[in-house]
């Protein structure tokens, strides 16, 4: 079975440090309510001798997680213009990133939550990440599952756009030459933009969130695979017919 991730992004939302980590703090809270399969991952830093483990309500993050984020090559933007370094009110034009794992073994089920937000540059994506583990967690290749944890991840963070996808899905169905940043269609497809279910066939699953955006499933399980040219002819339909959304919600 092809290796499956969750991704959602946007642009342009600040964040100081201490929003970053209230942001991060918050979002391993909601993980954990939704399934206990993310509680005890540990922060990787910026180095291997960095990593840091937390209480098991990520209480702790702010202070372990604070100097994690810190790269010593940034000027960090304060209210003091005079003051380059890392502060709890400090901005950064790439924003703050930290990624979070259950082990640093693939072959024992990992796990990873990548946070990427506070970015103020257009050309850089906030992002936030799951990484689906290989093996021991099947739910992660389930309906049902994916589809509750993209809503959830949906509610809380707000983007643009989000999607479940492979890696060769999405190059099976990415379109030759569409401008980096596009969203692609995978197992799930969420756009903010409300026309998107105005612009849907009906045979197009979807289902409009609380949000204002339209989630779309391509299929129920197991996930689509380019072993099945009929997901990729239907998924590649679904592109035709939102392209011109999925490159604005990125670039527009």
């Amino acid at each position: 079975m092809e290796e499956y991730f969750l991704s959602v992004r946007w642009k342009n939302r600040a964040m100081t440090a201490e929003q970053y980590l209230a942001f991060s703090k918050g979002l391993l809270q909601t993980l954990i309510q939704f399934d206990p399969v993310f509680a005890n991952l540990f922060s990787w830093g910026q180095a291997p001798s960095q990593k840091a483990w937390f209480a098991q309500d990520y209480s702790d993050l702010d202070d372990k997680v604070f100097p994690q984020i810190n790269e010593e090559d940034l000027r960090y933007q304060n209210p003091d213009p005079d003051n380059w370094e890392l502060a709890l009110d400090s901005t950064c034009f790439k924003g703050f990133r930290m990624s979070y794992s259950n082990t640093d073994i693939l072959e024992e089920g990992q796990l990873t939550v990548s946070i990427g937000a506070g970015a103020m540059d257009d050309d850089i994506l906030n992002v936030v990440g799951i990484e689906f583990p290989k093996v021991n967690y099947p739910q992660f290749y389930e309906y049902d599952f994916v589809s509750d944890l993209m809503k959830v991840v949906i509610e809380y963070c707000q983007p643009q756009h989000g999607y479940a996808i492979s890696h060769p899905f999405w190059e099976a169905v990415e379109l030759e030459g569409e401008p980096i940043g596009t969203c692609p269609i995978g197992w799930l497809t969420y756009l903010a933009d409300a026309s998107a279910n105005d612009l849907l066939p009906p045979d197009v699953e979807r289902e409009v969130q609380s949000t204002g955006g339209t989630l779309i499933t391509l299929k129920h399980s197991p996930p689509p695979s380019t072993d099945n040219p009929e997901d990729i002819a239907n998924a590649i339909r679904i592109r035709d017919i939102l392209m011109p959304l999925l490159v604005n919600e990125v670039v527009g």
